[in-house]
């Protein structure tokens, strides 16, 4: 259901932070405690998700005040009672229910207004606006939507509600078709927020009610350019989508789920919903060949922008290339040599899809040698004086060379990170633990000789990194400590476990989640179809190839 998806996926979040300790240790249980940390008003919305009916006589009451005040031109009485709290929802919902437009002036203009410093409630309230704008068919209020949809925090899984409320305005569609302008730049932005919902609970009659496959239409038939990065980053998006359409049929029950925005509450699953999202997502598979041709000849326009616009378009740029894996290394090397780049970690870090990975990690092991004194590093002590060569450059992208080295996979690099395994900072350590094992080692016996010593290291972090690298080289032990955590009868720590094989790359646990595929348990069955489709993708070439 879908309270059950949105609160899994914030826990699993939440949960995340303290992932390595968790895992490292004893795998603690900290469900529980995380549930309880959850705010009053977030509170309040999980249980209107799951049906609690709204106290009908006070809202009857509400709508009477706020009519009479609005006869008598009495609006700004009105917005001053629209406080942050748990009435909030209702007073909302008594202005969308009057249905006037000077009600939806009213809702607009609350949008983007700071009314919690609490992000996730602050979500919640902008989901009720956007809500109760949507149930009066308040189309001019969409700009301002849109801007609240495209900040919001991305690693919140409410805010792919949100821009899924935002792109069911019909408007929408007119914005899509001008995608070099300011509002259509930030419209793409939102359609791809919204379509990375399916990816994190949001059920597929939620987004067939959208109408995604008609928006994506409407956006391809604008004939949008190559060099776009927000296009491309959305195209992307699409073929994960097509690539998972199987997983969403069987998804069942839970992806069956539809929530009414402006009742608050869940309907039960109908022929219509599932033949509506069939038709969008037919509409998708239809494009899908001519979105691969496309996306097979953006990567050389998109790198040629790179050292030319902000920083704000470098990171979009940087993106669409990081997830198309894009192979651009001669064009950032030659800026990462001139520091024409203003995300250097970022474009270190899509150096490792290389195609000639010896010159490459070459290069970083050459460059890490001649801004960096490991030897110096590995010899300092907190109780000494430190010396100059063992401070870290802050122009120098140390941990982003460091992980690059680790996907590139060669010689030169893997002693580079050996080093960088018995530095005094246990963030490098972490870092450099967490870089073996993407690859066979060229020195297996002295990779995982490291990888024993720093499994005993002080710092839980980097104990975590060492046993999940030693998972990747097939250690029965490390392996052993993540089948643990999906044996657990704790679902957040089992969650965290699903999520935590799908990062890491374990791919020898692939069957161990696939088993979790079919779980009676919808939210179980969910994450693990998404960690076994993410390990699938880790190994397949880039969507445009």
């Amino acid at each position: 259901m879908l309270h059950a998806f949105v609160l899994a996926t914030l826990l699993v979040l939440a949960l995340l932070g303290a992932l390595a300790a968790a895992l490292a240790g004893m795998l603690r249980r900290v469900g529980r405690q995380r549930r309880e940390e959850i705010s009053p008003v977030s509170r309040q919305h999980f249980e209107l998700f799951q049906g609690e009916p709204i106290n009908e006589m006070a809202l009857e009451k509400l709508k009477v005040r706020f009519r009479s005040l609005m006869e008598r031109g009495q609006t700004r009485a009105i917005e001053s009672s629209l406080r942050p709290g748990t009435q909030f929802v209702m007073q909302v919902r008594a202005l969308a229910e009057l249905g006037t437009a000077e009600a939806g002036r009213i809702l607009e203009r609350q949008v983007g207004r700071k009314l919690s410093n609490d992000s996730l409630e602050q979500l919640w309230y902008s989901m009720d606006l956007a809500c109760g704008l949507r149930a009066l068919n308040h189309t001019s209020s969409l700009p301002v939507l849109m801007r609240c949809a495209d900040a919001a925090p991305a690693d919140l899984p409410l805010s792919h509600y949100l821009a899924v409320e935002t792109i069911s305005f019909l408007g929408i569609s007119g914005y899509l078709r001008q995608p070099d302008s300011e509002m259509g730049r930030m419209a793409v932005r939102v359609l791809r927020r919204a379509l990375e919902g399916l990816r994190r609970g949001v059920e597929p009659s939620r987004l067939a009610e959208a109408r995604v496959g008609e928006l994506v239409e409407f956006l391809w038939d604008s004939k949008p350019a190559r060099d776009d990065p927000r296009v491309a980053l959305l195209l992307v998006e699409v073929i994960r989508i097509i690539r998972r359409l199987g997983a969403y049929d069987e998804g069942g029950k839970a992806s069956g789920d539809r929530w009414n925005s402006l009742d608050g509450g869940l309907l039960e699953p109908g022929e219509s919903d599932q033949e509506g999202w069939a038709l969008q997502a037919s509409r998708l598979v239809a494009l899908e060949p001519e979105i691969r041709k496309h996306l097979a000849k953006v990567s050389l326009p998109l790198a040629r922008t790179l050292g030319l616009g902000s920083a704000e378009e470098e990171a979009e740029v940087l993106a669409a290339l990081s997830d198309l894996k894009a192979d651009v290394s001669d064009r950032l090397v030659s800026l990462l040599e001139r520091r024409r780049i203003h995300h250097v970690d970022r474009a270190v870090r899509l150096l490792s899809y290389a195609k000639a990975p010896h010159l490459i990690s070459g290069w970083l092991s050459s460059w890490t040698r001649s801004r960096i004194d490991q030897e110096a590093r590995t010899k300092w002590r907190p109780w000494a004086r430190q010396a100059a060569g063992t401070r870290l450059n802050g122009d120098f992208p140390y941990l982003a060379v460091l992980d690059c080295l680790g996907k590139l996979g060669c010689g030169d690099g893997e002693e580079v990170i050996l080093a960088a395994l018995r530095d005094h900072d246990p963030k490098v350590r972490r870092v450099a633990a967490s870089a073996l094992g993407w690859r066979e080692p060229s020195e297996h016996e002295k990779v995982r000789a490291a990888l024993h010593t720093a499994r005993s290291d002080s710092n839980p972090d980097v104990k975590y990194a060492a046993r999940a690298a030693l998972a990747r080289l097939g250690e029965i032990q490390s392996l052993q400590m993540f089948r643990r955590g999906l044996e657990s009868e704790d679902m957040g720590q089992k969650l965290v476990t699903i999520h935590a094989i799908a990062s890491e790359n374990l791919g020898l646990l692939w069957p161990d989640v696939d088993a979790l595929t079919d779980s009676e348990d919808p939210v179980l069955a969910h994450h693990a179809r998404e960690a076994v489709a993410l390990l699938a993708e880790a190994e397949e070439a880039g969507p445009g190839t």
